[in-house]
């Protein structure tokens, strides 16, 4: 009877636990390219047809999940700073079609101080995705800036 009962239980668990993928996002036309375009680790092309994360400055975000683009509203976050060194870190929260997703961001690479046509940061991230009671953490690396 208990054994039945463990089956049954993980059975409702597994049915109410819905499968997250982050994929490759089919749209980002509409991204200027001032704001933060993530990849995942291994992907050294950095293409614009890879990005696995898109956000800008109007606080607005865009992730692939399970197969199709989701738009994402900030909901949290602080404001990057002019003055950002390597090591700084930063949270943002997203939140959008059933989807929450928080990317906390590492700050790897500032420009050099003689360098005035750079404009971006290097970052590291982690991407924190929800949907009811399922999760999915990817890393990530990408720019941030304009």
């Amino acid at each position: 009877m208990f054994k039945r009962l463990a089956v049954l239980s993980w059975a409702v668990l597994l049915a109410g636990a819905q499968r997250i993928d982050v994929g490759f996002i089919r749209n980002s036309s509409e991204f200027d390219g001032a704001g933060c375009s993530l990849w995942l680790p291994s992907d050294r092309s950095q293409s614009d047809d890879r990005h696995i994360f898109v956000s800008d400055f109007r606080n607005t975000a865009t992730m692939n999940i399970n197969g199709r683009d989701v738009h994402l509203v900030q909901v949290q976050g602080a404001e990057w700073k002019a003055e950002s060194k390597k090591g700084d870190r930063l949270r943002f929260s997203y939140r959008g079609d059933g989807v929450e997703a928080a990317v906390d961001y590492v700050i790897a690479a500032v420009c050099a101080p003689d360098d005035e046509s750079c404009e971006v940061l290097r970052v590291n991230a982690t991407i924190t995705v929800t949907r009811g009671s399922s999760k999915r953490v990817v890393a990530a690396q990408g720019l941030c800036g304009s």
